[in-house]
């Protein structure tokens, strides 16, 4: 499927007027915005992360329900998946070879050079399989840096190896999905404290 490029100034205006100049690292978001910050789990037994290829179904149903509840309350019908290059130094990398297999229209959103972070965004639409397989690797920690948001930047759910941090500053978006999903919500399993 071909998908449209991002227009990334586009993008950056509409972040800016959800995050202000924080960048778009989910850790970042979170530690500026903690009220705007919910941490759901990606299963429903202990450890409550995925830990077999059983899982995936599970973890993806939650992942298209989340995000279907988002894109509703926004009104918009597609996504963008922000995905990240890392590097020791300043100069943009690309993505890695199986990242920018799956995004071939992936475009540079902006650098964060003090973390050696390239941050790249797609276009896709919630069906797309490529999304599906980028939000698992994430999972499985085979990627990081992944987001999936809208063109209105006023929310984004980070799938991370332990759990799904959903980020919004809504607050009334953000309590209709935890009421919605009391068994998925709970706390980190990280020693972070970021998370």
């Amino acid at each position: 499927m071909r998908r449209v490029a991002v227009d990334v100034s586009k993008l950056d205006a509409a972040w800016r007027a959800s995050w202000s100049t924080t960048d778009p690292d989910p850790r970042a978001v979170s530690s500026r915005f903690p009220d705007a910050c919910a941490v759901f789990r990606h299963v429903a037994d202990p450890p409550y992360y995925m830990t077999s290829r059983e899982d995936d179904t599970e973890v993806w149903r939650r992942y298209r329900t989340l995000v279907s509840h988002f894109l509703r309350a926004s009104g918009e019908d597609s996504l963008i998946l922000v995905a990240c290059g890392w590097s020791s130094g300043t100069e943009p990398v690309p993505l890695d070879h199986y990242l920018a297999d799956l995004l071939p229209d992936a475009v540079l959103w902006r650098s964060i050079p003090w973390a050696g972070q390239h941050v790249y965004a797609s276009a896709a639409s919630p069906d797309d399989p490529a999304v599906r397989d980028v939000v698992l690797r994430a999972v499985e920690d085979l990627a990081d840096g992944v987001m999936l948001l809208d063109a209105t930047g006023t929310w984004a759910v980070h799938p991370d190896l332990r759990s799904m941090i959903v980020l919004t500053r809504e607050p009334e978006l953000l309590r209709q999905v935890t009421d919605a999903h009391p068994d998925w919500h709970g706390q980190p399993h990280r020693a972070s404290p970021d998370w």
